[in-house]
């Protein structure tokens, strides 16, 4: 599934493939679970292989504002997951 979703984005090489799936790991996450927060380290990349994954942040009364859907096959890019500063903001 992780090869599909990868060469549906950009072609990349069998090796390259079989060298990310070896430093890979798959998680099942629950429905609402919470798998990075914000203003904590984040180093890593995420698939979406199955499901829906949302992005939200809290407001001041710390009330839930959704600010992105990612349905499954797709990819959580840096950008929504983490700043320059391995700090992620959502």
């Amino acid at each position: 599934m992780l090869a599909e979703l990868i060469h549906s984005i950009y072609p990349i090489s069998k090796p390259s493939i079989e060298a990310l799936e070896e430093i890979a790991s798959a998680k099942s996450l629950g429905k609402k679970e919470v798998f990075v927060e914000e203003g904590k380290p984040n180093e890593k990349e995420y698939f979406v292989l199955e499901g829906i994954v949302r992005s939200f942040v809290l407001n001041p009364q710390g009330e839930e504002i959704s600010l992105s859907f990612f349905c499954a096959p797709s990819v959580l890019s840096p950008l929504v997951s983490r700043t320059r500063n391995n700090q992620s903001q959502v």
